[in-house]
């Protein structure tokens, strides 16, 4: 696999060196799909496919900066790369200014229309199709996080509740964004049961530098209940 696919990081890149970007990034297009499928199944512990992977993923971002393609036919090409890439070698932001309007609103069009498929999960549920759930949730979970919008990360997450680390998860997006009231109210939701107050309390245990954003300390509980009738008054 490994040799195969430093053959395919070699000719993209002659090709980009030869001036024809938009052959490269169709062979890199190519090469990417061809190459995430084997590296499902191999064992890359020394790390040098995954690496050849990373290079053929860069050549093929800068094929694309250098082609400047249609931006729909673009928008469609990334996410069918999206959908099969579980290892972060293709970043959404990277290609925003590529993809320009046109571009990300037929990426945003074809991810909805995947993710209309996906059914709510309640505790305890399970889903058959976890595979197809777990692509389609990172990528509207990218969408929201690049246009900053909370309220469509919550609703993302909201999605699958069959684990109680979710009710964790959405509680502090609420908690970083000033909403305590809501984060108590998710935190306390969680089905889970355990020794020392349960969720909540593991909500209010987590450690600081990993559920606020730098600088922001987690409020003590006391502060929780005190911003919370704040906010029930209208001044949070």
């Amino acid at each position: 696999h490994l040799h195969r696919a430093d053959g395919s990081q070699r000719q993209p890149g002659r090709l980009l060196r030869g001036g024809r970007p938009e052959h490269a990034a169709a062979l890199a297009d190519y090469a990417m799909h061809r190459g995430i499928a084997a590296y499902h199944d191999c064992d890359d512990s020394g790390g040098g496919f995954g690496d050849t992977l990373r290079g053929v993923a860069a050549l093929h971002l800068e094929a694309c900066q250098r082609a400047k393609p249609d931006q729909k036919f673009l928008g469609e090409k990334l996410f069918a790369l999206h959908r099969v890439d579980g290892w972060g070698f293709f970043e959404l932001a990277d290609y925003v200014p590529i993809l320009g309007a046109r571009g990300l609103a037929r990426y945003r069009s074809i991810a909805e229309s995947a993710w209309r498929n996906v059914p709510p999960l309640r505790p305890g549920d399970k889903d058959k199709r976890d595979g197809e759930r777990f692509w389609i949730t990172h990528i509207m979970e990218k969408l929201a996080r690049h246009e900053g919008d909370v309220d469509a990360l919550i609703a993302v997450k909201s999605r699958d509740l069959s684990r109680s680390w979710s009710f964790l998860e959405i509680a502090q997006l609420f908690a970083q964004s000033g909403r305590a009231q809501e984060a108590i109210e998710w935190a306390r939701a969680c089905p889970r049961r355990a020794a020392g107050g349960g969720c909540l309390a593991q909500f209010l245990a987590l450690d600081r530098g990993r559920t606020l954003p730098a600088g922001r300390d987690l409020p003590r509980r006391g502060q929780y209940r005190c911003r919370a009738r704040r906010s029930e008054s209208g001044r949070l």
